[in-house]
């Protein structure tokens, strides 16, 4: 391998071989300038792999970081290139960036299919530098802060899935119907947005418009909340919804509309096609399952931090919903934490004192002569 100009980039590749060399699944690229210096590096583990499989469906590139202006198109496409062949092709279904002119030239060519949004916080922005005298009026402003808040994307989790061990689901809300259901299936944090939206649902009101076939039409609203007015298409037999407000097919769960009109037909469970996997508690689980079931020989390569990552997390979920085990994980955390510490203390201590027996041995140890020693015979003696 050539040597890259510069020790710390050359120490930064060479622990990406390293990697590389205990788990085949690790992925990274790296460019060189023509001075031979490190230009661009990109990498990903296994988990990053995984994580993509379930959760890849939106991808956010936060490129605010660099205040110096001095993003090339051909660069981000380099990155946007290497990251798709790092994930075996996939293209996400969105991509959410900041006004970055450079990265927005260089999506289409690479993920000409994926639709490309700009984050909130630029939205927001924008917002408030054109809007003008719309600023000020009130029920604009309403409007507005709904469409770009409540009728949004869902980028990422907004809490980490390992503090499950937590998060059972509570509601000032009586849990039960669809509630107790989502509270089941759902992560903590998708949790609260469904739980959001069937608040709403029990403000609305609703009435019938047609029916054609097997398919019944509702106009539904929140009460004095005109703007809030959608339609929603209902078959009862595969209870089968479909809003005008299409927050489903943006963010993955059901909006009030369509719970309202589930209440209507006394359908106490989701529709399990309403459902994403990504969204539900089992979502990794279910996945290193298959992995192991389907593709044996990649398991012997997952690091032991990633595979104890693994089964600490489905023990936090099968222990998530009762007290009694959540007390006996939280005080086995606690003990192992104590256990740990000890041992490494310990480590650390034997190691200082066999250092320091070792340096106390050479130092008291007699000098030896360096006169050479007389040479033994290797003549063989024969005997009679």
């Amino acid at each position: 391998m050539k040597q890259i100009e510069g020790g710390d980039a050359q120490e930064v590749t060479d622990i990406m071989y390293l990697e590389l060399e205990g788990n085949p699944n690790f992925f990274f690229r790296f460019r060189l300038d023509e001075k031979g210096k490190l230009w661009s590096l990109f990498w990903r583990d296994s988990m990053m792999m995984e994580d993509n499989g379930i959760f890849g469906y939106i991808v956010v590139f936060d490129t605010t970081y660099r205040t110096t202006g001095d993003e090339k198109i051909e660069s981000f496409v380099w990155l946007l290139q290497t990251f798709k062949k790092s994930m075996g092709g996939k293209s996400p279904i969105s991509i959410f960036t900041d006004q970055d002119a450079a990265m927005n030239n260089a999506i289409n060519p690479v993920f000409p299919d994926s639709r490309h949004r700009l984050c909130v916080w630029r939205l927001h922005q924008n917002a408030i530098t054109r809007f003008g005298a719309l600023k000020r009026d009130p029920t604009f402003k309403k409007t507005f802060n709904y469409c770009l808040y409540k009728c949004r994307w869902r980028s990422t989790e907004k809490k980490a899935e390992f503090s499950c061990s937590k998060s059972v689901a509570s509601s000032a809300l009586p849990i039960s119907g669809l509630l107790k259901h989502a509270s089941e299936v759902y992560t903590l944090s998708l949790f609260r947005d469904f739980e959001e939206e069937f608040g709403y649902s029990i403000a609305t009101t609703k009435k019938i418009i047609w029916k054609q076939g097997n398919t019944e039409f509702y106009a539904v609203s929140i009460d004095e909340e005109p703007w809030s007015a959608q339609r929603v298409a209902y078959i009862h037999e595969s209870q089968t919804l479909s809003c005008t407000c299409k927050n489903f097919e943006a963010s993955g769960w059901l909006c009030y509309h369509c719970i309202r009109i589930l209440h209507l037909h006394s359908v106490n469970r989701i529709p399990e096609q309403y459902i994403k996997k990504r969204w539900k508690k089992s979502a990794k689980s279910s996945v290193w399952n298959k992995l192991e079931n389907e593709k044996p020989e990649e398991v012997q390569y997952t690091p032991w931090r990633q595979a104890m990552a693994r089964n600490y997390y489905n023990l936090i979920l099968e222990s998530q919903s009762n007290e009694e085990t959540r007390t006996l994980m939280e005080d086995g955390y606690a003990a192992s934490v104590s256990l740990v510490d000890e041992l490494l203390a310990s480590l650390n201590l034997s190691n200082t004192e066999d250092a320091s027996t070792t340096q106390t041995s050479a130092s008291a140890a007699p000098e030896t002569s360096t006169t050479r020693a007389p040479e033994t015979s290797t003549t063989p003696t024969n005997k009679t």
